[in-house]
Parts: structure tokens; sequence; C-alpha cells
């Protein structure tokens, strides 16, 4: 890109006009934006659209401030090849068609010599874009070069998702702002997902929703929860077959849609009830996780003392809610703190 791209040439002097576009990261929102242009084509401020009501107007730090991506001096603006051994930091410029060519060759002796699955082109998203990343597979194609999966990172969260759902896709976003219970598990929105945390606080301020916010370690989005769970490395399978069993054995599962859409309630419910002391043997894969679990720091098992202490197998912490408007610090002040109810205390399990 151009230290300076035109955009419109229609500008007035001195008057900045409004551009309509899509961050270009790898996110599943793929977020409107609106950005301010200046008369000689530079963008200036970024938000998120304010017509599109999953942005609503907001946008993440890192791309509110693209511009300044955009025109660091530091940019690499020209290819260069290595000159010297890796490390020396030697580098040699070449012009956009030297560099090509060079590549070209590159390709054309390597499948010369070894065949067109010598060449693997390997990449995934960054910054991209929907369009522009995979517009390298019809290159691809033409010369059949080896293929990949199409992601380096998801593989595990991809499959395992299919697998208990069916399909990759999920409901839409939008509707946390519908909920009594947004649950984050797994993710620090406020500092990676800003919008998620928009819709969140709106179903908070609208509808008295409580936050619950999952995770291994303490993080900004904790410090805005109603409820955080503080769990070990490796034990969400384990929390999230409690949270199940709970549902099956205290009446909130939607039994009338599960037998219309899943595969075998009976059979999961079946397997995640605990095992009793005279009933059957738990089975392989539950007695294998919980005896993970249930090593203590001496290297002994305990048996755990109810199945609620097996429900949460790490600390588990109730915050006091902030009864300030959401925001990218936390409450501290302890006049803006509400008292936590008598149930809500911290528990460790017995394991």
């Amino acid at each position: 890109m151009n230290i300076a791209t035109p955009i419109s040439a229609k500008n007035k002097p001195g008057h900045n006009s409004v551009g309509h576009t899509v961050c270009p990261h790898d996110c599943p929102s793929a977020c409107a934006l609106d950005v301010d242009l200046t008369e000689d084509g530079r963008i200036g401020r970024v938000r998120g659209s304010a017509d599109n009501t999953y942005t609503a107007g907001v946008i993440c730090a890192k791309v509110a401030r693209y511009s300044e991506r955009i025109y660091h001096p530091g940019r690499l603006m020209v290819p260069q090849r290595r000159k010297g051994e890796k490390g020396e930091g030697n580098w040699q410029e070449l012009s956009w068609e030297a560099a090509l060519d060079e590549i070209a060759n590159a390709f054309v002796k390597a499948q010369a010599s070894h065949g067109s699955e010598a060449i693997w082109p390997y990449f995934y998203a960054g910054t991209m874009g929907q369009v522009q990343r995979d517009s390298i597979e019809r290159l691809r194609h033409a010369k059949k070069y080896s293929g990949f999966m199409g992601t380096i990172c998801t593989n595990m969260a991809w499959t395992g998702y299919v697998m208990g759902t069916g399909a990759l896709r999920g409901p839409d976003p939008r509707e946390m702002a519908k909920s009594d219970c947004v649950v984050i598990w797994g993710t620090n929105a406020v500092a990676t997902q800003v919008n998620v945390m928009t819709h969140a606080v709106k179903a908070r301020k609208d509808r008295g929703a409580k936050l619950v916010v999952i995770d291994i370690y303490d993080n900004p989005t904790m410090k805005q929860a109603d409820v955080k769970l503080v769990l070990r490395p490796g034990t969400d399978a384990a929390l999230a077959c409690a949270v199940m069993h709970i549902a099956f054995r205290d009446g909130y599962a939607d039994r009338a849609y599960m037998a219309k859409y899943a595969d075998d309630p009976a059979g999961l419910e079946a397997h995640l009830k605990p095992a009793r002391r005279n009933g059957p043997p738990p089975s392989p894969a539950f007695r294998s996780t919980r005896s993970k679990l249930s090593e203590s720091s001496s290297g002994t098992r305990k048996r755990p003392s109810s199945a609620s202490a097996t429900a949460f197998p790490a600390s588990v912490t109730a915050r006091p809610r902030c009864t300030r408007p959401f925001r990218s610090r936390p409450c501290s002040a302890p006049g803006n703190m509400k008292a936590a109810a008598p149930s809500t205390t911290t528990v460790r399990s017995s394991a």
C-alpha cells in the first residue's frame, strides 16, 4: 500500500468524508467500519459503524488506531532479500517485479524436480480480509499445489464444536442483549472482543442479566463479572460435564428440544450421572477425568464430599457486582460495590 492511497477525488478542499468498509482482521464478527478520509486520500479516525447493529458504533482499540499502523515510518513498503546469514540484519531492497520473478522461478524449479505437490502454500488469515485471504487458492488449484485444511490454529476447536453441535455455526451474537444470563467462557472479551461486552452489558442494564466469566486466570473481563470461575488449566471439560449433570438432575434441561435435535440425550444423561457406592461403576472416560481431578498436592486421592464439590474442580469466586456503567477499568471504590449475597462466597472443591 502506498503512503497515501487515494480513495476519492471528489472531496472538497479542507473537508473530510466518511468511507464505509469492513475490518480486515480475521475475527468472526467481521466488524463494519466508518473511516474518516482526508482530502488527499489518507485515512483518519476509524470507528465501528453506527448503522450496524452488532458494532453499534464501537470498535476495538487496535483497529481504532489503524492509521498509525498504515502510516508508521517503520512500515515495510518494498520487498527485501536477505544478504548474508540469518540474524545479521543485512537486507537488500528489490523491485516488486524482481521479487515476484524470483519466487515464481523457485516454484517452477521445485515443481520440475519433485512435482507440483512439493509446493505448499502455507497461510491463514491475519489482516488480509475475508476476500483477499483466500485469493491464493486460485493459484493452488491451477497449479495443483499441496492443500491443507484452511486453518493453522483452530482444528481442535472446530472439530470438537462440529462433533458436539453437528455444524460449525451458532446463534446470532446480538441475542446476548436479550439474555438473562450471559456466560463468557475462555475469552478475555474486554481486551479482544469489545462488541461482546457491548451486548452483554446491555443485557445487564436492560434486563438485569447476570454475567458469568469462566477462564483459567483473573483477567479484565473477570473484573466485570457478577460471578467468576477460575479453573485449573485443562479442567473445562469437567466443569462442562458438571453443569450438564446439574441441568439434567434439577430439571433445567429442555428435554423436548433435545429429543427433536440431539442424537442421544438419554445416553448423555446416563454418562454424566456420578457413580454411587452400590451402583454400577462409572464409564472409563468419566473415571479417567475424575481421577485426574482428584489428585491432591500430596499425590493421594481424596473422595469428593458431595456432588457439588465435583462441579467446580478449581477455585470459584463470586465478585461483588459493580454498579457503575461498564468501562475498560474495573470499579475499585467501596462505595460503588454491592455486598455479595451470602451464597456467593469463595469456595474450593475437596479435590
